[in-house]
């Protein structure tokens, strides 16, 4: 592990491994670098694949401030400037899906493909019941622990057991509250108006089980993005990168190649 500096001073906690093109995994709100493990040991062999812990998550700084999708995504481009990364492929769960398309937009020169994984993207802006959603946010300040462990489960699809959703919630647990920002950001985070401009090959993979963000989401956006694929995983939910380790690296080996 190494820990990078972006340009405001703060350190990112980042694992540099294996050779060949570079790809780039941002995760998902409050995980860290581990949901990544399994496609860092499958595909090292033929890329080379950076993880790191967003700020605020994992080993990582914890600063107060600095939770907005656009600076997740300056954080991203400054970590790959820092390792003297010029091109490289994108990955993004959940809401780190966001961030990468917004540094998809920010540097469109630099991308070579873009991959969203569950992401809401558009959703939370018009998407989601916003009395449901505030009543969750409140939630999440006055039971944060409570909160966090009812809602991962949730995150995964039927037949999952309990270690994987306690294990997710853990590393939440681990991340500074100020995360929480991100999340209202989202809420009017909408790029659906610029994504003609992309023009490098995305693919969005998506859960059918996602209980979190519809399919509908993905499909939609592919749409209107002139070179873009969805990926179904049938049996997985929101997080289909950890509940269905092989058939994802496979598919993200394909989509990468």
């Amino acid at each position: 592990m190494r820990r990078i500096a972006v340009r405001d001073g703060v350190a990112l906690a980042c694992d540099d491994r294996g050779k060949g093109p570079a790809v780039l995994f941002l995760h998902g709100w409050g995980t860290s670098r581990l949901v990544w493990g399994g496609q860092a040991s499958d595909l090292a062999a033929d890329f080379r694949l950076v993880t790191y812990d967003a700020r605020g998550c994992g080993d990582s700084d914890h600063p107060a401030t600095g939770y907005t999708i656009a600076q997740a995504a300056l954080d991203a481009l400054a970590l790959a400037d820092d390792l003297r990364i010029d091109r490289f492929c994108l990955v993004g769960s959940s809401l780190g899906g966001n961030a990468a398309l917004e540094a998809a937009l920010l540097a469109p020169d630099r991308i070579e493909r873009l991959i969203t994984v569950d992401a809401p993207l558009h959703w939370f802006a018009d998407g989601v019941d916003r009395k449901a959603f505030a009543a969750w946010l409140l939630q999440l300040r006055t039971d944060r622990f409570g909160t966090i462990e009812a809602t991962v489960p949730g995150w995964f699809g039927p037949g999952t057991g309990a270690l994987l959703p306690a294990w997710t919630a853990a590393q939440l647990l681990r991340s500074i509250w100020s995360i929480d920002a991100l999340i209202e950001d989202a809420a009017s985070h909408d790029r659906r108006g610029e994504l003609s401009r992309l023009t490098m090959p995305v693919h969005l993979f998506h859960g059918r089980q996602d209980g979190e963000v519809p399919l509908s989401v993905a499909e939609a956006t592919a749409r209107l993005l002139p070179d873009a694929r969805v990926h179904i995983f049938e049996q997985c939910g929101h997080m289909p990168h950890l509940e269905n380790r092989t058939e994802f690296s496979m598919r993200l080996c394909e989509a990468l190649s």
